[in-house]
């Protein structure tokens, strides 16, 4: 089964997106990143990703079982692949910014609508640290695209309504993940299609009967990658907890250091909720 998450509404969005649906699903090197990049800014100034909301409400309309899926409800993938995610992105004063994401590899970021002036606050990351800094304040007017290398970030900021379109090439094993307010470093998280569709089923999987999802549970908290097993020992907590003890007790000794640290932390402040 592929791993691409690409909407298939019409001939006209399928044709205008084959090209840079190719070339993502194809091992990332110096030539093939810029023909990416060329096609993706193609795209852009062609006005594709309206012609694909477009198509999409046409599906939605003619075709009562279809239902998009979104990321989330300011993110939906068009394209997904283990090499790159091409994305929208929508921001108004409901959805403002909460955290900020390190950045992989390279991002292209667009502004396709604004009903307001937009501006991107980029910052820089420092991998030893994880602090980021305030590197510089764009404005931003439609059509334009920001390129973000790795060791940048940005902040969305508007008082308007705005539409973005996002690239991202060369996902990384993990990213780390900031408070926008405080700056603070939050966690690692995935950006890998694969193991973020996991993520994703380790969140809503205890939503089940608690048979099934501690079953499934259980599985997961053994993942390749630690955030998935971390999340699945969150939520077997709500569905098994002598289960997700022994695991916890476990996850102090895992490989990963961001895990046994957080273990042995949520270990020794329940150790002492059960002592009183």
């Amino acid at each position: 089964m592929s791993n691409q998450a690409y909407f298939k509404c019409s001939p006209r969005s399928v044709d205008q997106f084959q090209n840079i649906n190719q070339l993502m699903s194809e091992q990332i090197s110096s030539n093939t990143r810029t023909a990416l990049v060329n096609t993706y800014l193609d795209l852009v100034t062609q006005g594709s990703f309206g012609d694909f909301i477009e198509d999409m409400l046409l599906k939605i309309k003619s075709t009562r079982e279809f239902s998009p899926v979104w990321i989330s409800s300011s993110e939906v993938p068009i394209i997904a692949t283990p090499e790159a995610v091409l994305s929208l992105r929508y921001h108004d004063a409901s959805t403002e910014q909460s955290v900020i994401y390190g950045v992989p590899t390279d991002i292209y970021l667009s502004l396709l609508y604004t009903t307001r002036a937009v501006r991107v606050v980029v910052y820089t990351l420092d991998d030893t640290s994880y602090q980021l800094q305030i590197k510089k304040t764009l404005s931003v007017s439609k059509n334009n695209t920001i390129h973000l290398p790795k060791g940048e970030s940005f902040k969305i900021e508007t008082d308007g309504v705005a539409c973005f379109s996002r690239l991202m090439i060369g996902l990384g094993e993990g990213t780390p993940v900031f408070n926008a307010s405080s700056l603070e470093y939050m966690c690692m998280l995935s950006l890998d299609p694969i193991s973020s569709r996991w993520y994703f089923i380790a969140k809503v999987i205890s939503l089940l009967s608690t048979k099934k999802a501690c079953h499934i549970l259980k599985k997961l908290t053994k993942h390749a990658h630690y955030n998935v097993r971390w999340t699945a020992l969150q939520e077997l907590f709500n569905v098994d907890q002598e289960q997700a003890l022994n695991i916890l007790q476990a996850f102090q000794h895992d490989e990963n250091q961001y895990i046994s640290a957080k273990a042995t932390t949520e270990w020794n402040r329940i150790s002492k909720l059960l002592i009183h």
